[in-house]
């Protein structure tokens, strides 16, 4: 039994919020778990345990901690390198970016679609850690690369194969179905995307859509 969310008949609903809670149904029943999904990530945490290369690999491409020890070196880096105002805005919206991406994904997609992790498929769970439509890791890694290759797409366009790296370990670690990267990493570009139109739709100055014409 694969959970997606309660049903509308279980729900207290009328007029428009039956009609809301319609539409949300309909939405779960799209992102519902794919039997190729489990096959894909069946088959790449088949190599869990394997090589301790591998391991380390993946780890080092999970771990939010490394994740944002990583971050933070970044920062220092750019800013040492040229301390420029330029550069305390790009770093200012990676945080921006960061935190609205997360909070996207994690409080208005997982609540709301309740799509199982695989780990957590054979269980009933009502916690929202237990769902993973769309990945955090996902949405937040690609929040902040489209913020930074928009800005410089020369010096960050190793972005890419890293985030490719992260979107894999995420099935290694059995904790995504390929819909919950793909879904995180357009939930994170869009944000860092939207944040930008905003704020240049707000005449602040030195906001990077220059790239975007």
């Amino acid at each position: 039994v694969r959970r997606t969310g309660l049903a509308a008949d279980q729900l207290q609903v009328g007029g428009d919020r039956k009609s809301w809670v319609w539409g949300l149904n309909k939405w779960r029943s799209i992102v519902q778990i794919y039997n190729w999904e489990i096959g894909v990530v069946d088959y790449i945490s088949s190599f869990k345990g394997s090589s301790l290369i591998l391991e380390l690999l993946m780890y080092s491409a999970s771990s939010v901690f490394l994740g944002v020890i990583t971050l933070t070196i970044f920062a220092l880096w750019t800013l040492k390198k040229s301390p420029s105002k330029l550069n305390k805005i790009r770093i200012l919206l990676v945080l921006i970016s960061f935190i609205l991406s997360d909070l996207v994904s994690r409080f208005l997609f997982k609540v709301q679609f309740q799509r199982s992790r695989p780990k957590f498929i054979d269980t009933l769970c009502d916690e929202s850690n237990c769902y993973g439509f769309v990945s955090s890791h996902a949405s937040d890694f690609f929040a902040i690369a489209t913020i930074l290759i928009l800005y410089k797409k020369k010096d960050s366009i190793w972005l890419l194969p890293l985030g490719i790296k992260v979107c894999i370990s995420r099935m290694y670690y059995e904790d995504h179905y390929p819909l919950d990267l793909i879904g995180g990493i357009l939930v994170g570009m869009t944000t860092s995307l939207l944040l930008i139109i905003t704020l240049k739709g707000l005449n602040i100055r030195k906001v990077p859509l220059y790239r975007l014409k």
